[in-house]
């Protein structure tokens, strides 16, 4: 065989592959037909390509089809809503018997008009291919190569179809279910859920408790005097004022768990996951209902009048595994009659120790900016190990050295300064007291090359808008070197503002600042947002680590984060490493980095030294 004769052989080859390549693989009509098209268009030098197919009538026609002749519908490329090659002579009634069933040859046709070759390739009954060329017709060889393709285009396309209409009947059944179950657990007249479905809600919520989680809260509403409304502007008034509300409140919804009209001019809402701490759990309640009273006090603007209308809260705050749902809605009932009975627009607790614990959350945020003044906090580092031990960096952790209760982790007051807002300036304290300890181990050359200190990072502190600034200024007020700043920040931190944190953290990461996300896997990361995020290092949370060795899901969980972080060029390292098996797992699955209890608990600055 000749050089140029194997060539055009591994064009036809090439040609055939490229146009089935995409066929069968995508269960989607629309990204099939797109690609085999363009490829036509491009390696068959074709002036426009059609396929058209039949639909039965009863059929749902394809995304993004045009209604055809006889129950058929086309693609066209270059796009052609009017199908001109149906007025090109013959082409169109050929295309017209083709659908009609008169036809009976199955073969490729050839209609050549001057210059113009326009080639039919019957997809069985299903459809036809047309090609539309100029100048010159195909080779013999090509159009014959081209069939036992398109055959497998007609197969492609009966399988796509097929699973769209699929997908159209689940999603039909789907509506009609959910619309049954809308009717069930919803109000008619304002749309809101209703009291049959808060108290399932509150059901859940009880079977679903965990020893351990945080309190829960029912605020009972009910507006002030709405009988008035009713008696002097009519029902029909009333009713739009309820409406109005009613959006109002939907739109507070993400701050709650669910939300309900209970009866008439009552409203429901449940919030879960509060503090563990009752006084906490009251307080932050409290401040919601109050947002809620201000959102129902504006006026509402109905057609030609304007009608205001004010309310009143009673709210009780529980456990979920202490409380029967009924007893729930009960008590904040009666604390609804008690708010009203002390004046109306009025709030009012079914739990009376919320002055207490108020003046106690007081006292330990005034303790603490004390303690900060007075230089109680320590920072203490864990140092982070490679697989054969040696140190690699270390990670700060922060003590508060009480007068009275003697050393505190940050468990017992952390929380309360991201409350209060003192997080801020304790996270500010942070960073500068590790560009000391960085200088210090510097000076003392009992640093690694190459090692990085770990400084966890607060929300509230990277969201201040000259938070870059202040860090830049921080490292070069201490002169050290950027380069052994690990910043900690968490999934919820960089995903509550993507563009802002990606911004910022870029102009980190220029000013050579190394950046870490703390307790991956536990949050929502979006892998489009994770490969935007100029991240170096991910953290795997020790809730993973834990029983890795035991458990499959665990596994499971920490092989697909290694291999993100991988695919992305990220560093690995895993936390809270208390046992040998782990270790040995961890290795096993590619993890060379660790912190934890196995190899180095928390110490402070004297202890480290002496680990050199």
């Amino acid at each position: 065989m000749s050089d140029s004769r194997q060539i055009d052989t591994l064009n036809l080859i090439s040609i055939q592959h490229e146009l089935a390549m995409n066929i069968g693989l995508d269960p989607e009509l629309v990204p099939m037909v797109r690609h085999l098209m363009k490829v036509c268009l491009r390696r068959l030098s074709v002036r426009r390509a059609y396929l058209f197919l039949r639909i039965d009538e009863d059929e749902l026609l394809p995304a993004e089809a045009t209604p055809g002749p006889e129950n058929s519908v086309f693609f066209a490329m270059p796009a052609d809503r009017q199908a001109e090659i149906l007025d090109t002579p013959q082409v169109g009634e050929w295309i017209v018997d083709f659908f009609r069933g008169s036809l009976a040859s199955t073969e490729v046709t050839l209609f050549q008009f001057g210059r113009q070759f326009v080639y039919a390739y019957p997809l069985a009954d299903n459809g036809v291919l047309l090609l539309d060329r100029s100048n010159t017709p195909l080779p013999d060889i090509l159009v014959g190569a081209l069939t036992p393709v398109f055959e497998r285009l007609r197969q492609g396309c009966e399988a796509a179809i097929k699973h769209e209409q699929i997908i159209h009947e689940v999603e039909r059944r789907r509506v009609a279910e959910r619309r049954i179950q809308h009717l069930a657990f919803h109000d008619d007249l304002t749309g809101l859920p209703n009291r049959r479905h808060l108290l399932k809600q509150l059901n859940q919520l009880c079977e679903r408790h965990v020893a351990g989680q945080g309190h829960c809260a029912l605020i009972y509403l009910g507006l002030d005097n709405f009988s008035d409304i009713n008696e002097s502007l009519g029902y029909q008034i009333g009713d739009a004022v309820l409406g109005a509300i009613s959006k109002r409140i939907v739109l507070a919804d993400e701050k709650l768990a669910a939300t309900a009209r209970l009866d008439g001019d009552e409203f429901g809402f449940l919030i879960t996951d509060l503090s563990t701490e009752e006084s906490a759990a009251s307080e932050r309640v409290v401040t919601l209902t109050r947002w809620l009273l201000l959102q129902i006090e504006q006026p509402c603007e109905l057609d030609d009048r304007t009608v205001s209308v004010a309310a009143s809260a009673g709210i009780t705050v529980f456990k979920a595994d202490a409380e029967q749902p009924q007893a729930v809605l009960s008590h904040g009932r009666s604390a609804l009659r008690r708010a009203k009975s002390l004046g109306r627009n009025t709030i009012h607790l079914h739990d009376t120790s919320l002055d207490e614990e108020t003046s106690q959350r007081l006292s330990l945020d005034y303790a603490m900016r004390s303690a900060l003044k007075s230089g109680d906090f320590q920072l203490w580092l864990q140092p982070q190990v490679d697989q054969q031990g040696r140190i690699i960096g270390a990670e700060t952790l922060i003590r508060w050295n009480h007068a009275d209760k003697g050393l505190l982790l940050p468990n017992s007051f952390i929380p309360m300064a991201e409350k209060s807002g003192f997080i801020v300036p304790l996270s500010e304290w942070v960073l500068n007291e590790a560009c000391r300890l960085i200088k210090l181990l510097n000076d003392q050359a009992v640093w690694p090359a190459g090692a990085k200190l770990g400084v966890n990072l607060s929300a509230k502190q990277f969201h201040q808008p000259d938070f870059v600034n202040r860090v830049l200024t921080t490292i070069k007020e201490r002169n050290v070197s950027a380069e052994q700043i690990e910043l900690e920040l968490t999934e919820r931190t960089l995903l509550d503002n993507v563009e802002e944190a990606i911004e910022k953290m870029q102009q980190l990461r220029e000013a050579g600042l190394q950046i870490s996300i703390d307790d991956f896997g536990t949050g929502y990361s979006s892998l489009a947002y994770l490969r935007r995020l100029p991240i170096n290092r991910v953290k795997i949370d020790r809730a993973f680590v834990a029983n890795i060795d035991s458990s499959t899901d665990d596994q499971a969980i920490v092989e697909v984060i290694i291999s993100i972080a991988r695919h992305f060029d990220m560093q690995v390292i895993a936390e809270g490493i208390d046992r040998p098996e782990a270790l040995q797992t961890l290795v096993a699955m590619g993890c060379h980095q660790f912190q934890g209890y196995l190899f180095h608990r928390p110490m402070p600055l004297e202890s480290f030294l002496e680990l050199s």
